[in-house]
């Protein structure tokens, strides 16, 4: 019996150990996305930190979506009036494009937030 439990304790050592080391050499060496800048470290009106999140409905209500991947187009479904939360790193810029992916504005830098934007003419966001 004491064979068996050290044998045990020895295989839940190192699964836990395997766990802890990253799978594939781009895991380990995937950068972190985070400047040398302050950033901000909590959750806004349920955005994440490092994220840009729009919502659905204005003062950060109805439907959330949070992007993270940086320089790709986002789709954003929505219509009239919703919000969005910049809770990116310090000083990252949102930008939002029309239907045919022409640019149209730029968001403040971060950390920013507006209750009510206006999604009618906003097709696409590129978060960072």
């Amino acid at each position: 019996m004491k064979r068996f439990l050290s044998l045990f304790a020895f295989v839940f050592a190192a699964s836990a150990l395997v766990t802890a080391v990253p799978t594939s050499a781009s895991a380990a060496a995937a950068p972190a996305r985070q400047s040398a800048a302050v950033v901000n470290p909590a959750a806004v009106h349920g955005c994440p930190s490092g994220d840009f999140c729009i919502f659905s409905e204005p003062n950060f209500a109805g439907t959330e979506m949070d992007f993270t991947r940086c320089q790709q187009f986002h789709f954003i479904p929505f219509v009239g009036t919703g919000s969005f939360v910049n809770n990116q790193d310090d000083g990252i810029r949102a930008a939002f494009y029309n239907s045919d992916k022409t640019f149209l504005n730029f968001t403040a830098p971060a950390y920013t937030q507006n209750a009510s934007k206006n999604w009618t003419n906003v097709f696409y966001v590129v978060n960072c």
